[in-house]
């Protein structure tokens, strides 16, 4: 399933390595800030998610982001197993205040 959703975007990590076999392997890790979150006990602040991306080119579209201000996600949402994996896809563009 794909959704768009809102967030603020901290940064982002890449990585290029060889695994123990000798593959190499590229990825980039996103990390979001929720804009929206609903109070729950025991937890006070925000969570900061972080998700993979569909693929490490994404990694060159997210240099050009601004840190910290809002930007609208497209996610892929697989909740074929027991947790929900999520994989940002893409960036709609930056949030406009209302």
């Amino acid at each position: 399933m794909q959704v768009n959703e809102r967030y603020i975007y901290v940064g982002a990590v890449y990585y290029d390595f060889k695994t123990d076999d000798g593959n190499r392997m590229l990825l980039t890790k996103v990390t979001l800030l929720p804009i929206e979150m609903s109070k729950k006990d025991g937890v006070t602040g925000f969570q900061v998610d972080v998700f993979n991306a569909v693929d490490a080119t994404l990694f060159n579209e997210l240099r050009k982001l601004q840190p910290l201000k809002a930007y609208e996600f497209r996610l892929d949402i697989d909740t074929s197993g027991k947790t929900p994996k999520i994989k940002v896809l893409s960036v709609v563009g930056e949030v406009k205040a209302a």
